[in-house]
């Protein structure tokens, strides 16, 4: 399962670096989470097999990135919380200890393989005092960025939030569910370290891991496979249609032309009298409960009738509602991100782009051009 998990982290890390050529700082700092997961896991088996004593020099050096997971962690979320914050330098002061835990070992880093397939063989056989302590160093930096990226969740919950927006309760990146299976991943390891602190447990923490990694892989990927759209930036290109897929999907579908013509009629009636994509939170699986059909039809529906993906679908009817609000002048006191979060859109730099790609003029230009119009009045 260690193992599975590992495999899973590299790939989910690979892709993620191959995905595009500039990437967003929270995916930079995912990458790196993932690897370090990655690299911990492998040393761990490394020391539970034995087989560190046949590779020395490979001995502790995952150790010190136990102490990056947490720092990693609590800095992801930020940048999810405001994807605009630039990189600090006292953001490295989190990786204080890490540095600090490198300089303890730097002596064994420098003994002769020798020397060091003797220091782990006995180390693997008693289990020495200081691993147990540095291991509860780990736990307890762990369990404060814990506590500190649930704050800075509570934070987003409860700020003040527009009439037509949602709080911010999509925390899928990592969601409410998975903050509290890192808690109880945490409640493991102390459990471990009380006590079964021995060689035979060492996978238990990390086995605990990979089934969350591997978890979340299962449901990134089939959520692009249900949607045409991640619920991460996890593809090289952004999914906008994939044909080939689409028609060996709708070979068996259920959606007879009948029942196509009456759902294309609901679906235009629940725009029209409920506006939907308002929501921020809005999936296809919502749409498709609404209508009392399953995900497959609306997204088969979606992609013959109007030629996209449930994504741009939505977007293309928030870009309207947002043009509206726009070149209302009873609006003209809100700022464009007010517009856009009213008009269910997470964020501005989404907002830019969709909006972009609809009209083919930024919000700011479209907002000065109906400005002017509504000012000098129709051409004569």
């Amino acid at each position: 399962m260690a193992l599975l998990g590992c495999c899973q982290a590299l790939f989910l890390a690979t892709v993620l670096v191959g995905a595009r050529k500039t990437r967003q700082p929270a995916d930079r700092l995912l990458v790196l989470l993932l690897t370090a997961f990655a690299l911990i896991v492998g040393g761990t088996m490394l020391n539970v097999t034995g087989q560190v004593l046949d590779f020395p020099h490979l001995a502790q050096l995952h150790t010190p990135l136990r102490l990056a997971l947490g720092p990693l962690l609590y800095l992801y979320c930020q940048w999810l919380v405001n994807p605009k914050r630039s990189l600090h330098v006292r953001d490295g002061l989190h990786f204080l200890p890490l540095a600090a835990d490198v300089i303890w070992l730097m002596p064994f880093y420098l003994l002769d393989g020798t020397a060091k397939r003797a220091f782990m063989a006995e180390a693997l056989q008693n289990f020495p005092v200081e691993w147990k302590v540095r291991t509860a160093a780990v736990l307890i930096q762990f369990g404060i960025y814990l506590v500190l990226a649930c704050q800075l969740r509570g934070q987003i919950l409860f700020r003040p939030v527009s009439a037509n927006r949602k709080p911010w309760t999509n925390w899928h990146k990592p969601g409410d569910g998975w903050l509290l299976t890192l808690a109880g991943i945490w409640v493991i390891g102390v459990l471990r370290l009380v006590f079964a602190f021995k060689l035979q447990t060492g996978l238990l923490v990390p086995a605990c891991f990979s089934v969350c990694i591997y978890w979340a892989g299962f449901v990134w990927f089939k959520q692009i496979l249900i949607d045409g759209r991640a619920l991460m930036p996890v593809l090289p290109t952004q999914i906008e249609s994939v044909p080939p897929l689409v028609e060996r999907k709708y070979l068996t579908s259920s959606l007879t032309p009948d029942r196509g013509e009456r759902l294309a009629e609901q679906l235009q009636k629940l725009v029209v009298t409920q506006k939907p994509y308002l929501q921020p939170e809005l999936t296809l699986r919502d749409v498709a409960a609404s209508l009392s059909a399953t995900p497959q039809q609306v997204s088969q529906l979606i992609n013959e009738r109007f030629d996209q993906n449930f994504s741009d679908w939505v977007n293309r009817h928030r870009v309207e509602e947002a043009k509206r609000r726009l070149a209302d002048p009873r609006h003209k006191h809100l700022s464009i991100l007010a517009i856009a979060e009213d008009s269910g859109f997470n964020s501005k730099s989404t907002f830019n782009a969709a909006f972009k790609k609809h009209t083919g003029v930024t919000p700011s230009q479209f907002r000065e051009s109906a400005v002017e119009s509504a000012v000098l009045g129709p051409p004569k």
